[in-house]
């Protein structure tokens, strides 16, 4: 707890923790994300809360895309000549009649694509499939996406909805814990990698420390950033995590000035 205090709060102190073991920082601090992320952990398994917007989200992609697609369909299967993709907040519909790739390279490691191919819908969250459903199972009957994005029908829109609702009420579980790892592990490793470039950064102000304490000082620096992802998820203010990110670079720098004095002290020895 006195090591958390002092990398949250007096950041001239952690170089204190340099003589401990360089696996130690690398647990402490996914524990410590563990603990901030607890608020998003407890929203996702929240009936009325992320999974409740993906939903909104998907539902307002749709009515206000004005897709213009010949996509039908039509027997359990989806015919068309052309592809069509509507981008929405952490979601993307995929209109997707010839079965063709995805790049997903663009998109966030979160987000949620429904699929809608020649036999089936595929639910992903990124490159990672989830669900697969057939039409059949779905009861969707005779659909054009043309009609239902510019709300031609809307008996057959309503239709359409609820059976999206039935998709994703079954991978409901599977969505938030895709959700929880992604978000989780990429918060980690982008903590690692600002760990690295900060600590050759750190090279300018003091040479003759080794760059793995200059890492380890970096390491324990993201402590701060992890704090302000928990205030991400409270307040919902997304820029409060460039500022997270700035404080963290600023508290390595801090850290690594009592150093550089140490030596100034002692002749540069």
């Amino acid at each position: 707890m006195k090591k958390y205090i002092d990398c949250l709060t007096r950041p001239k102190m952690i170089g204190m923790y340099l003589n401990e073991k360089l696996w130690k920082p690398f647990l402490e601090l996914f524990i410590f994300l563990l603990i901030c992320l607890l608020p998003y952990y407890f929203s996702l398994a929240s009936t009325h809360d992320l999974y409740d917007s993906a939903v909104d989200s998907f539902r307002n992609d749709l009515l206000y895309s004005n897709v213009k697609t010949d996509a039908l369909l039509e027997n359990n299967k989806l015919i068309g000549t052309n592809e069509f993709l509507i981008n929405g907040y952490e979601s993307v519909v995929y209109i997707n009649p010839n079965d063709k790739s995805l790049d997903v390279s663009k998109l966030g490691l979160t987000t949620s694509i429904i699929s809608f191919c020649s036999d089936e819908v595929i639910i992903s969250v990124s490159s990672i499939t989830i669900k697969r459903i057939s039409y059949s199972d779905l009861d969707l009957g005779r659909i054009s996406f043309n009609d239902i994005t510019n709300n031609k029908d809307v008996k057959e829109f309503r239709r359409f909805i609820g059976a999206m609702d039935k998709v994703f009420n079954e991978v409901r579980g599977l969505w938030a814990l895709e959700h929880a790892v992604f978000n989780t592990l990429s918060i980690y490793v982008f903590c690692i990698a600002f760990s690295l470039i900060s600590s050759c950064f750190l090279f300018l102000f003091n040479q003759k420390v080794q760059f793995k304490f200059r890492f380890h000082l970096a390491l324990n620096s993201c402590f701060i950033y992890v704090l302000f992802i928990l205030f991400v998820y409270l307040f919902r203010l997304e820029f409060l995590e460039y500022i997270g990110c700035f404080l963290a670079f600023v508290y390595a720098i801090r850290a690594i000035l009592p150093i550089l004095k140490i030596e100034v002290r002692n002749g540069g020895k």
